[in-house]
């Protein structure tokens, strides 16, 4: 029967702990949201120059997360893929694969690709 307590107990214990991990984790980083339009990750890849310098909107899933830091990750759409970079927004952000993010910023030039530069960003 004591044994039945002290595992409850721990069991307990090892919730609450992770429940106040998940509340001081942070969803948003950066800056304040500024309602830029939402624009598809899809157009971004397929028409870059159209969207190169404009403050935009987009949302995508979480995929291939920085090791280290979590300072960028990639937004898939089929074999194309978008780097969204996060590294001026905070000096380490909890790893997210697979949650779905949205990031306000601007895509630019990135060596022969684009990359899309983040001013605010929140995850769900």
């Amino acid at each position: 029967m004591r044994t039945i307590f002290v595992i409850c107990g721990v069991t307990l214990l090892a919730a609450l702990v992770w429940i106040a991990i998940q509340f001081q984790t942070p969803n948003h980083y950066g800056a304040v949201f500024i309602n830029a339009p939402k624009v598809e990750v899809e157009a971004l890849l397929e028409h870059p120059t159209e969207f190169l310098g404009k403050h935009v909107t987009i949302e995508g899933t979480v995929a291939d997360q920085c090791p280290s830091t979590g300072c960028f990750f990639y937004f898939y759409l089929g074999p194309k893929k978008l780097k969204v970079e996060l590294g001026d927004l905070a000096q380490k952000i909890p790893k997210r694969a697979g949650a779905t993010a949205v990031v306000e910023g601007q895509l630019v030039p990135f060596g022969e690709t684009y990359q899309f530069l983040g001013t605010a960003a929140e995850f769900h």
